[in-house]
């Protein structure tokens, strides 16, 4: 009897599905990058859709209800009078004046200017993952590797005694006093005049795959894989609730 049951109750999860395919499962929790406004709304875009929580702490979700191209966002970027989103879906998707408007395309790429690619011959790191600046310094994370600087129109490496088990780097941020970096693995780590600090139990976000850092008027924002959003404040962690 037991059996039968466990296979009407499968059959019952399945019986939406089209045979041969695939079924996607979309979640907010699944942040994949986000970006302040000049307005002070946070713009988030997540594998369930895309978030807008305005300067009052109010959230909008939008997905392909609400006419987006996919429910799957990859990057969101400012523009002057508007904000781009850029799905996996190979389409774009522009906020501007209360309507999105979808459009072709686009690569995601930072903001930053394009650089020739580091790094020099015999390093042990495969691309660069992720830039930032910090204060007059323009950094970039290798894969595998580690820290550069962008300088004299060439990429030196940052000697900062980078921990070893801190070169998976995801996510990078800072405000010139600070840098904040994100790893595939090993949560997250902060480099100031004190050296580097590992947030480690227990004082630790849940997620340890960082994908993005922003800081914003005093706090540091970081978007996670499984975890939503997570934001630190006067030395305090918290856990943004979101639709």
């Amino acid at each position: 009897m037991s059996w039968r049951l466990i296979a009407i109750g499968l059959l019952g999860c399945g019986a939406g599905a089209v045979a041969g395919e695939p079924v996607l499962f979309t979640s907010t929790r699944y942040a994949m990058d986000m970006s302040f406004a000049d307005d002070g709304a946070l713009w988030v875009a997540t594998r369930g859709g895309v978030l807008k929580r305005d300067a009052n702490g109010s959230w909008t979700k939008f997905t392909v209800v609400d006419g987006l191209p996919s429910n799957e966002s990859a990057q969101i970027r400012m523009l002057d009078d508007s904000v781009q989103v850029v799905f996996y879906a190979r389409a774009s998707a522009v906020w501007s004046n209360g309507k999105w408007t979808i459009g072709p395309s686009v690569p995601c790429k930072t903001v930053l200017p394009d650089r020739p690619a580091p790094p020099p011959p015999n390093v042990a790191g495969t691309h660069i993952v992720t830039r930032c600046r910090g204060g007059t310094r323009e950094i970039a994370a290798l894969f595998g590797d580690g820290l550069y600087e962008y300088a004299k129109g060439k990429w030196a490496r940052m000697e900062v005694g980078l921990p070893e088990k801190a070169r998976d780097i995801t996510a990078l941020a800072s405000d010139g006093r600070e840098l904040w970096i994100g790893t595939r693995r090993d949560g997250l780590w902060r480099y100031d005049d004190k050296g580097w600090t590992h947030f480690v139990q227990p004082d630790e976000p849940y997620s340890h795959n960082i994908q993005c850092i922003a800081s914003y008027r005093g706090s540091v924002y970081f978007s996670t894989l499984e975890d939503g959003l997570i934001v630190r404040t006067a030395g305090k962690w918290s856990h943004l609730s979101v639709p």
